[in-house]
C-alpha cells in the first residue's frame, strides 16, 4: 500500500473517533500510527526508537511527543464513553476501550485495526 493511501486511512480513522486536526498531537498520533502499520517492529521500542524518530520529524523532543500524544489520547477518552462503537467509514466499528488506553496500547489497537480492516502486512 501506497504511504499516501495508508495516510488517508489513518486521517479516516482518526476523524471518525473524534480526534483533531488543530491539535498537534493529532499529527503525532497520526504519523505514529503511520509508522508502526508500515513497521510493527516500531511497537517494541517506542520510547527508545518511535519518539526518537517522531521528534526529528517534528523538529521537538522524543519526550515532548510522548507527551504530547498521551495529552491527546487522555483528552479523547475523556469524551467518549468506555464499550462505544464507533463506526468507521468502510473500515467496521472501533471500540472505545474500558479504561483510558496509554499510548501503546492505543497505537496497537489502531495498528491491529487497520491491518484487519485493509490487510495492510504484519
Amino acid at each position: 500500500m501506497e504511504s499516501y493511501e495508508l495516510e488517508h486511512l489513518v486521517t479516516i480513522l482518526l476523524l471518525a473517533l473524534g480526534f483533531s486536526p488543530k491539535n498537534i498531537g493529532y499529527h503525532y498520533l497520526r504519523r505514529a500510527i503511520c509508522m508502526t502499520c508500515q513497521d510493527s517492529s516500531m511497537l517494541d521500542l517506542i520510547t527508545k526508537k518511535l519518539y526518537p524518530v517522531l521528534g526529528k520529524m517534528f523538529q521537538t523532543k522524543a519526550t515532548d511527543i510522548e507527551r504530547t500524544i498521551r495529552f491527546t489520547i487522555g483528552e479523547w477518552y475523556k469524551e467518549k464513553v468506555p464499550g462505544t462503537q464507533i463506526p468507521v467509514q468502510e473500515m467496521g466499528l472501533f471500540t472505545v476501550p474500558a479504561e483510558c488506553p496509554s499510548n501503546l496500547s492505543l497505537l496497537k489497537s489502531f495498528t491491529a485495526f487497520l491491518q484487519e480492516a485493509h490487510t495492510l502486512p504484519s
